[in-house]
């Protein structure tokens, strides 16, 4: 009876620790899974934000024609692409087509005015892009 006894206290002991072992071993799989998760999605974070730190844009000119109420805005672009993603005139949203410039390039983007523009007027553009956005103003044309 003793010897009975004795297997019954060494596989319940035996069992307990198995329990214990993998209950610490999927809590580890669990939490070392959740820190790659983590991990992967601040690296491609911090990859996307060095990709709009490097995009630089500048305008260059900005031409307001009273007669068609059009703005033509003349922007340049850094090293990196440059994806612009809303012009204001004014502070009046003009454009929210996506434009892209390329990288080390100059372009000339026409938009229509969505405020009437007189000879004489101040035209203020803003031009929103991921690295941020930039500002101009400018005096408009008689034609």
């Amino acid at each position: 009876m003793r010897s009975k006894l004795g297997v019954s206290d060494i596989v319940a002991a035996m069992l307990l620790l198995l329990i214990v072992v993998a209950v610490g071993t999927s809590l580890y799989l669990y939490l070392y899974s959740r820190a790659i998760a983590y991990q992967q999605s601040v690296s491609q974070e911090i990859i996307a934000e060095e990709i709009r730190s490097k995009q630089q844009l500048a305008i260059l000119l900005v031409h307001g024609n009273s007669t068609s109420q059009e703005i033509t805005v003349i922007v340049a672009s850094g090293e990196a692409p440059v994806e612009i993603n809303a012009i204001y005139v004014n502070d009046t949203l003009a454009s929210t087509n996506t434009i892209t410039v390329n990288s080390e390039s100059v372009m000339e983007i026409k938009v229509t005015s969505p405020i009437t523009i007189a000879s004489g007027n101040v035209v203020k553009v803003k031009i929103v892009y991921a690295g941020g956005y930039a500002n101009v103003e400018a005096s408009g044309e008689v034609t």
